[in-house]
């Protein structure tokens, strides 16, 4: 039988780190909006909402059925959808400069 040889990770500079708790906090944002839905705002959602929006916008309509963040499924409007992407991409953006906070 043969012996399977690990070797351990490689260390992560202290910029890699912060940079690995970011893209860890951006997977799990969510933001409840003004109707008080809770919607996934991490970046895979927030290109599903983008093009559900675009789609809506194009064709007129004004709702449509999503997962929410707690995993049922609502009616939400176009609208609410454009508030949670607003409020995702806000979260994100703020997320996104954690790497480089308390760098000189």
């Amino acid at each position: 039988m043969g012996r399977t040889i690990s070797t351990p990770p490689p260390e992560l500079s202290p910029l890699e780190e912060k940079k690995l708790a970011r893209e860890l906090a951006v997977a799990s944002i969510t933001v409840t909006t003004t109707s008080g839905k809770t919607f996934d705002g991490d970046e895979k959602s927030q290109e599903r909402m983008a093009r559900a929006i675009t789609v809506g916008t194009l064709t007129g309509q004004v709702e449509t059925v999503w997962v929410l963040a707690d995993n049922t499924p609502a009616i939400v409007t176009i609208a609410e959808m454009a508030e949670a992407l607003a409020l995702s991409m806000q979260r994100m953006g703020e997320l996104w400069l954690m790497p480089y906070e308390d760098e000189p």
